[in-house]
């Protein structure tokens, strides 16, 4: 009699290395992209100058103009001073000295300072402080906070980061206070005076504080002079008289007009003439012609430029800003949430099975009591193979009465359901649920790994095919 519901051990390794294969590659793929952090735009500001354009000025030339006039003048004279004799006057005489005393200061008064300064909170002892990372179990969904390595890998004893880092402080820092000075403490210098003797010629003005002491003494002998005007004797005694001089000369007054002009009431013409410096004429301000007369040239370097239009600039375009995009903004890729199925809910069928406890990222789940029924599936199996025995007509055609077709509760995870036409594979098996399919990152399966899952599945049609032979009992 050919069997149509296979043994799980039989297929369980089949189904295994195709959903290994076709279920956890796209998985493992995606997981090496997910969990990036979104990169935002950067932006920049382009300060863009406003467009001026430069307009000249309007102008013309103008210049100072000069000449020369020849100039003949004649001499006019006029005493207005006799001349004048001095007689000099000598004799010898004592320099006398006299003796000054002040007191002099040689260490200025410099006042007491206190020290300055303030206080301040140093760190003598760091904080120490230690990294802490968040794992979370991957069946219960508890988190803690542990230190790098304390799981020993990813998922090591259940537990795996979630990417959550924070810093613990295990020991305070140590802060002392401590006096910081800004400027220190300057000592009062008292003021130092000494008394400075000075001697002072009879009759010169002492030094300022200075005080006679009455002292006195002859430093030497200077031959003095006087003079005065002849017939006048200096007062005093030992005088000698000294030659006779003109120090001032009979004073005329002498000045040359220009011929034709009248002389001054007193002056008289002596007769003399000269050819008298030509007279230049220049004009204080600058014109584009000459004035009137003859003889005007252009002063050199008197070139004017005058403006009659004032270059100036003209703004074609006023300045902008213009934010300049750098780079867009890249998303990020966040891992897709795994909940754990069974735990505090029903299952996605609306019963609440003990034996769906399992968690999406199991490449199989098969339950523990499944586990136990596929040991009782081998006992019953000989018991089903006697039952079919009886039934058997000799031909090996099976009794419709003795075939019950297998229904979605009597099938496991890893079944292979055949179809009613012989030798044809309906599929595997599998308990899934909303939260059990691969997440949506985006990440295809590999072609390879596609076409290994094919040959799984059909190196199972072939396992089956082999297995439909005719069982009998001896």
């Amino acid at each position: 009699m050919s069997r149509r519901h296979l043994p799980r051990l039989v297929l369980a390794p089949v189904a295994l290395a195709t959903v290994a294969v076709v279920g956890l590659g796209p998985a493992a793929s995606s997981a090496e992209v997910c969990g990036q952090p979104t990169v935002p735009a950067r932006y920049e500001l382009v300060e863009h100058p406003a467009v001026v354009t430069h307009v000249p000025a309007q102008a013309h030339l103008e210049w100072r103009w000069e000449r020369t006039v020849p100039v003949t003048e004649v001499e006019h004279a006029r005493v207005v001073t006799p001349a004048q004799h001095v007689r000099t006057w000598g004799r010898a005489v004592d320099t006398i000295e006299r003796e000054h005393v002040r007191s002099v200061v040689v260490q200025e008064h410099v006042p007491g300072r206190e020290e300055q300064g303030h206080w301040e909170e140093q760190v003598t002892e760091p904080a120490v402080v230690r990294t802490l990372w968040e794992y979370r179990h991957h069946r219960t969904g508890a988190l803690r906070w542990q230190v790098p390595g304390w799981n020993a890998g990813e998922l090591g004893i259940g537990w795996s980061p979630t990417g959550e880092v924070r810093d613990e402080v295990v020991t305070e820092a140590t802060v002392e206070r401590v006096w910081v000075t800004t400027s220190p403490a300057v000592p009062e210098v008292p003021e130092q005076r000494r008394d400075e003797t000075t001697w002072v010629v009879d009759g010169d003005e002492p030094p300022a504080g200075a005080t006679a002491t009455g002292a006195t003494r002859v430093a030497g002998s200077v031959w003095e002079t006087v003079e005065l005007p002849d017939g006048e004797e200096p007062d005093g005694d030992g005088w000698v008289a000294d030659e006779l001089v003109e120090t001032v000369p009979a004073e005329v007054d002498r000045r040359w007009l220009p011929e034709g002009v009248a002389a001054p009431a007193g002056y008289d013409a002596t007769g003399a003439t000269r050819a008298a410096a030509p007279r230049h004429e220049e004009t204080t301000g600058a014109s584009a012609t000459a004035p009137e007369g003859e003889g005007w040239t252009q002063v050199a370097g008197s070139e004017v430029t005058v403006v009659d239009v004032a270059a100036h600039d003209r703004v074609d375009q006023q300045a902008w800003v213009e934010l300049v995009l750098v780079s867009p903004e890249v998303p990020g890729t966040p891992c897709p949430s795994e909940p754990v199925i069974g735990e505090g809910g029903d299952d996605p069928d609306g019963s609440d099975d003990s034996d769906d406890d399992v968690v999406p990222s199991d490449p199989l789940p098969v339950d523990d009591a499944d586990d136990a029924d596929d040991a009782d599936d081998a006992d019953d199996a000989d018991d089903a193979d006697d039952a079919d025995d009886a039934g058997d007509d000799g031909d090996g055609a099976v009794d419709d009465e003795d075939y019950e077709e297998a229904t979605g509760d009597d099938l496991l995870d890893g079944d292979v359901v055949v179809d009613q036409e012989e030798g044809e594979v309906g599929g595997i098996a599998t308990v899934a649920s909303p939260v059990a399919v691969l997440p949506a990152t985006g990440n295809g399966a590999e072609p390879w790994l596609l076409g290994l899952g094919v040959a799984g599945v059909v190196a199972g049609g072939v396992l089956v095919r082999g297995s439909r032979g005719p069982v009998r009992h001896r």
